[in-house]
Formats: structure tokens, sequence, C-alpha cells
């Protein structure tokens, strides 16, 4: 097949019009007309149980969790799904990142830190207020760009940035995101 492909590659290169077209040359000729037949039956019929490989097993789990997360993400209007889904399919610096950095961004990507915001909606908290500054909600956005208590941890500009810039960013972004957040947290636990 790799031949014919590259023949027919060379011959396009020479500006030579190539036209495939499918010729039936076994129509009509009654031992063809009856295998068709039989083979139509057969493939109508309940398919045998052959033993599968764990290879083959796990290509098929593979391609069936990709179908249902593509139908989860169709369905959903949660940017978090769309979002987690775009980013395993594109470079990710998280994978770059030393094993804390990388779980501590990657709890933030779905919102599944351990903030008021998210513990008050569990019931584990009555205040979403930020505990460090009491002023807004106490959320990822929060704590990456608009707390008071944070602001001599930033880099300059940051606060200009949205979570979805930060957050599926170079290294050098999501190490800032997830040192925000570490700091964040240490800051809570000090007081």
């Amino acid at each position: 097949m790799d031949g014919i492909l590259s023949s027919m590659e060379k011959l396009r290169q020479a500006d030579v019009r190539i036209i495939c077209q499918w010729i039936p040359s076994h129509v009509g000729i009654h031992g063809n007309e009856v295998a068709d037949e039989l083979a139509n039956a057969g493939r109508l019929q309940p398919q045998p149980i052959v033993p599968a490989t764990l290879a083959h097993v796990s290509s098929l789990l593979r391609g069936e969790t990709a179908k249902r997360w593509r139908a989860a993400i169709e369905g959903n209007d949660d940017s978090r799904l769309a979002k987690l889904y775009e980013a395993r399919r594109a470079d990710d610096y998280r994978d770059h990142l030393p094993r804390g950095d990388a779980v501590q961004v990657f709890r933030m990507r779905v919102n599944h830190v351990l903030l008021l915001a998210s513990m008050s909606k569990r019931g584990w908290s009555q205040s979403a207020s930020c505990r460090l500054c009491g002023n807004r909600v106490e959320d990822v956005d929060h704590v990456l760009f608009d707390c008071p208590a944070l602001e001599d941890c930033r880099s300059p500009g940051w606060g200009c940035q949205d979570r979805s810039q930060v957050l599926w960013a170079e290294r050098s972004v999501l190490v800032e995101a997830a040192m925000l957040l570490r700091v964040f947290l240490r800051k809570t636990k000090e007081r």
C-alpha cells in the first residue's frame, strides 16, 4: 500500500492527473454473488466471543472514554470539562512541574482546592469570605489575582491576566500559580 501511495505522490508531483474508479468486475458471476450473500448473512449473525489481548481491550476503553468525554463536553455548558479535555490534547506544561506543583495546578483547574468558596458549597464552611482579607469570596480567582494579602507575592502585571491564561500557560506561570496557592494556604494556617 505504501508503494502505491508513494507512486501516486510522485505522479501527482509530476502534474499527472490520477483518477481512481471502482469497477465491479465480479458482478453477475454466480459464485461471487453467492459469496456476497453469505458474507452479508454472516455479518448479521451473533459474533463469536474471541479472547482479547490486554492491548486491544485498553485501546477499546481509551476510545470509549474519549467518546464519553466528547459527549459530556458537548452536552454540558460547564467549561471546566472542555478545558480539561483540550488541555489533555495539547502540550500541558503541568507534566514538567514537580509533583506538588502539578497537583496544585490540577486542583486549581478543576476548582477542587480547599478554599472557602468550594467548602461552603459542600456545607463544610459557614462562610465563603476570604480568611485573609475578609472582603471577597475565597476562590481560585481571588487567590491568584485579587487578595491584597498576596500582593507582595505576585509578579508585576500578574493581576492583568485571567484564570485560563494562567492555569493553561507555560511552566514558569504555572510555578507561580502553585506558589501563590501554597503561600495563601500557609498564611491561612498561621492565622
